[in-house]
């Protein structure tokens, strides 16, 4: 995996071809895939979704969001595409083929240009994660998610680290070794003084009262 992402003599930073490119086969892929209406719906939103993300990525082309969202939707693609295709392919073909609707040639050649796709999206993933490390992406974070699920980690800020409590308590510490007073210790100093004289004067009342 690091020599697949990391440094200039990764794979990811040899791969280098145009999102222009890859959005033209993706979309002549997809119009092979639907020639036949064998697929159902959800197949042909999650193609022009991707599709849409390939235009958001070539119309701006110095940010890095619209390559890390079409890198996101490829890899759930990869899943629904197989799932799609499996519970598609029996039913469909008895549909169209045994009833004489369409030919069984291009039943099996929209099919076969559906497998087609289906390998080559990953293909598509590596020159992607090339292209977004180039816009300033960290190509690791989309293999390293700390949240969990593909991707997801890429969208968390970078750089930003929760507080160090035992730092702050060990600032404390020298503080009060060095002599230097502690702001929030002569706060609190202040404040059980205050409450102290408050329960005095409550007592002092009370022996008047007597």
């Amino acid at each position: 995996m690091q020599n697949l992402v990391g440094g200039g003599s990764g794979l990811l930073a040899k791969a280098n071809l145009s999102v222009k490119t890859i959005a033209f086969f993706y979309f002549l892929m997809s119009v092979f895939t639907q020639m036949v209406d064998w697929l159902p719906r959800s197949y042909a939103f999650m193609e022009a979704w991707c599709l849409v993300l390939f235009l958001w990525a070539i119309h701006d082309k110095a940010s890095a969001e619209p390559v890390s969202m079409l890198l996101i939707s490829l890899c759930m693609g990869i899943f629904f595409d197989i799932v799609h295709m499996w519970l598609s392919f029996g039913s469909s073909y008895k549909y169209l083929v045994d009833s004489g609707t369409v030919s069984s040639s291009l039943f099996y050649f929209a099919v076969t240009m559906a497998v087609i796709a289906l390998l080559l999206k990953p293909v598509y993933i590596v020159f992607l994660s090339s292209e977004y490390g180039k816009r300033g992406g960290d190509v690791s974070s989309l293999f390293k998610s700390p949240v969990g699920g593909a991707g997801i980690g890429t969208f968390m800020p970078q750089g930003q680290a929760y507080q160090n409590l035992d730092a702050h308590n060990d600032d404390r510490a020298s503080m009060l070794g060095t002599g230097v007073k502690d702001p929030n210790s002569a706060f609190g100093a202040q404040m059980g003084g205050g409450g102290n004289m408050g329960m005095g004067g409550g007592h002092g009342g009370g022996h008047y009262g007597y």
